[in-house]
């Protein structure tokens, strides 16, 4: 059923504009960190570690397409995100300390992304730079070239 599903949206993915995969994307990230702190706390380790390997993959693969020819800023602003995602969600899969910490901590840097690229999309912004849509205390977290 998992894999139907995983079809099912990479079908819907085609379909959709840039904008809109992205957001999806981070969608079934946040999806799967949610995922995998239930099966965390259910200490189903093989569960967990396959759902945090699925949200660690959609951001690799979220980094391997920013475009720096375009933006440059924008597109480093997001490698830096991403690249931090990656680091902390590999410490939380290695159970290495405060794993539902760090996973709470990733899922609330993707929640203020998603939201960020929303009002991108509802003012219809011409220059889809999401950073111009987080508050102070996020940009000063994410340490983004502004």
């Amino acid at each position: 059923m998992e894999e139907k599903s995983k079809q099912y949206k990479l079908e819907k993915l085609k379909s959709l504009s840039d904008l809109e995969a992205l957001i999806m994307l981070y969608d079934e990230t946040t999806s799967a960190l949610e995922e995998s702190k239930k099966y965390f706390e259910e200490k189903d380790i093989e569960k967990f570690e396959s759902k945090i390997d699925w949200a660690k993959k959609i951001i690799e693969g979220l980094g391997g397409i920013l475009n720096f020819e375009a933006d440059v800023k924008l597109a480093g602003n997001l490698y830096k995100i991403y690249d931090y995602l990656l680091r902390r969600l590999t410490v939380a899969r290695e159970g290495i300390r405060q794993t539902q910490n760090i996973i709470n901590e990733c899922l609330k840097i993707i929640s203020s992304m998603r939201d960020a690229w929303l009002k991108v999309r509802q003012k219809g912004d011409i220059t889809k730079d999401f950073t111009r849509y987080l508050t102070s205390e996020e940009k000063n977290f994410l340490n983004l070239e502004i």
